[in-house]
């Protein structure tokens, strides 16, 4: 994975996604029992998410331990059936969009988000699949 030497974070729980680009992190504090679980969407990208475990594993450190690097997530996705990983990401996102919950939880990821900073990672993560070359 992608040696990261990062620029002091903007915010401390804004989310890497390249060299010096964050998404701002949108705090959820007093806002967890609204959430609305993802994992049913999640999970079935198992093989996705372990790949993109290279800060830590998302059990310890949520989605700060994956990296949303766009080479690492073309690497995690080149092995892997790129159509069938952005239907299961336009779900994902779907899902999302039409629940008119602005909180979500995923256990996979050990992480609440705020709808629209789930859409952005969504939207950086889709972004970058579809960019992979095929080899």
């Amino acid at each position: 994975m992608t040696d990261h030497m990062l620029m002091p974070k903007p915010n401390p729980n804004d989310i890497s996604i390249g060299k010096d680009q964050w998404i701002t992190f949108i705090d959820v504090i007093g806002q967890q029992g609204q959430a609305v679980s993802i994992d049913h969407l999640v999970d079935p990208l198992e093989s996705f998410w372990t790949a993109l475990e290279s800060n830590c594993v998302a059990g310890c450190c949520g989605i700060d331990a994956l990296s949303l690097w766009p080479e690492d997530i073309q690497k995690a996705s080149s092995s892997m059936d790129r159509v069938e990983l952005l239907i299961a990401l336009v779900a994902l996102r779907e899902f999302a969009v039409r629940n008119e919950n602005k909180i979500f939880v995923s256990t996979r990821l050990n992480n609440y988000f705020h709808k629209q900073v789930l859409l952005q990672i969504i939207d950086h993560i889709q972004a970058h699949v579809m960019s992979t070359q095929i080899s």
